[in-house]
């Protein structure tokens, strides 16, 4: 069999090796990790390379690598071709392999920090160079925060972006 894989690249090192594992012919394409915070956007592309592999007779079923991503797939269709995509909120879904293990996991805390490999290799300040992150000051050290706001204002920008925590536990998924 013959699938296209579209997918985010906190999924990379899995999808390369479970391809290469594969008897299937499976032809990969990944979007960047954290486009997810402009859910439109990520939909508009995702939909295009979608539209782009929806050519009868040329693959059996065109593979989605995400969550719901914030909306960002929903609504997301092929014409000619299946296509297959996780019930999954997030990725941390599916990187624990079901809902209930998210739960079992996270019930007490569903806003608990964790990571995984993929974000480790290929998450290195995403957040910090997204809009979102930006538009938070997240771009942005002490001393610039200083030299925009002031020493007092900096600091209470600081310290909210950076509270301490007493909870500093991160739930890793391997």
């Amino acid at each position: 069999m013959r699938f296209k894989l579209i997918c985010c690249e906190v999924f990379m090192r899995m999808a390369c090796l479970a391809i290469a594992k594969s008897p299937n012919i499976i032809d990969p394409e990944f979007t960047e990790l954290g486009a997810h915070e402009a859910p439109g956007k990520l939909r508009e592309d995702i939909q295009k390379r979608i539209n782009e592999a929806d050519k009868p007779g040329i693959y059996d079923a065109i593979l989605l690598g995400y969550g719901l991503c914030g909306n960002g797939t929903a609504g997301l269709k092929a014409q000619n071709t299946p296509l297959v995509i996780p019930r999954a909120h997030d990725c941390c879904t599916i990187f624990l392999g079901s809902k209930e293990k998210f739960l079992e996991y996270f019930k007490d805390n569903l806003s608990a920090q964790w990571s995984s490999l993929g974000y480790m290799e290929r998450g290195r300040d995403y957040l910090r160079n997204t809009e979102t992150g930006k538009l938070l000051g997240l771009d942005k050290d002490y001393d610039q925060l200083i030299e925009k706001y002031g020493e007092e204002n900096a600091k209470y920008i600081w310290d909210t972006l950076h509270p301490e925590s007493h909870d500093n536990e991160l739930i890793y998924i391997e």
